[in-house]
């Protein structure tokens, strides 16, 4: 819901959160362009769609064992998810 009350944010900065996973965020930020999610215990990516302007992606120092979600993202340009469990890039 904080996603509606502000609908201009372009910028969320979650760092140092616990935030297992992208519904937990909700799906009300669609504006967010650039997203600091590191060192949040993210296991998952599902549910990281709903960010449809994502444009920046800081996941380092997460939880992931994969990042095929990602992949749906169309207008992704920089990804930094270092410090994850990632073993296979071939999806991306």
């Amino acid at each position: 819901m904080t996603g509606e009350l502000l609908p201009n944010l372009d910028i969320l900065k979650l760092n140092d959160s616990i935030v297992r996973c992208f519904r937990d965020i909700g799906t009300s930020f669609r504006n967010i362009q650039i997203l600091h999610i590191a060192r949040c215990e993210i296991k998952e990516v599902q549910g990281i769609q709903a960010f449809e302007e994502l444009r920046e992606l800081y996941i380092s120092f997460n939880e992931l064992d994969e990042l095929f979600d990602i992949s749906m993202l169309e207008n992704l340009e920089v990804l930094d998810f270092e410090g994850n469990n990632i073993t296979r890039t071939e999806e991306l």
